[in-house]
């Protein structure tokens, strides 16, 4: 089987309470991710584990960049 494509919202296309509301969700996904950092750094686990952080990280800094357009 092939990987499966997971949708995610485009922030620049979010009102500022659904942008809100999604940056919520993303910080909780990564407190968890975070729990699950293994120990062993040079593992294959360890760079999966990375890559999804980094991606949450590029999320999450998305997110705040679009709710800046929300700023006085």
């Amino acid at each position: 089987m092939g990987k499966t494509i997971s949708w995610k919202p485009d922030p620049e296309d979010m009102e500022q309470a659904d942008l809100q509301s999604y940056l919520q969700q993303l910080r909780q996904q990564l407190a968890v991710l975070d729990e699950q950092d293994p120990e062993d750094m040079d593992s294959e686990e360890y760079d999966v584990w990375a890559r999804k952080h980094e991606a949450l990280e590029d999320d999450i800094d998305d997110v705040l960049d679009a709710l800046e357009r929300f700023q006085d």
